[in-house]
């Protein structure tokens, strides 16, 4: 059975997406994939017993978060060099 979750290597992306179908291979997951075993213990506290459906979710819900950051610090950066312009031309 595990020969067959364990696909050829495609990039990074597809080992994490394949992480949810063999959460119990250990060290096999971890040569075949060429992972640390750092990485395999992280995405094992992070994702064990997620079902595929809920994984994706969580990494819907990353990506929108760090989109959402990025928004936050453009806005903030504005504002700040509004500030600036502020206090340079009141001082004018």
């Amino acid at each position: 059975m595990i020969e067959s979750l364990l696909a050829p290597r495609r990039g990074r992306g597809d080992s994490h997406n394949n992480w949810i179908r063999f959460q119990g291979a250990g060290h096999q997951v971890v040569q075949r994939l060429e992972i640390s075993e750092q990485t395999f213990h992280r995405w094992r506290n992070q994702y064990w017993g997620m079902k595929a459906k809920e994984a994706k979710r969580l990494k819907e819900l990353e990506q929108e978060n760090t989109r959402l950051k990025r928004a936050v610090a453009e806005l903030t950066l504005d504002k700040q060099i509004i500030r600036e312009a502020v206090d340079f031309l009141g001082k004018a």
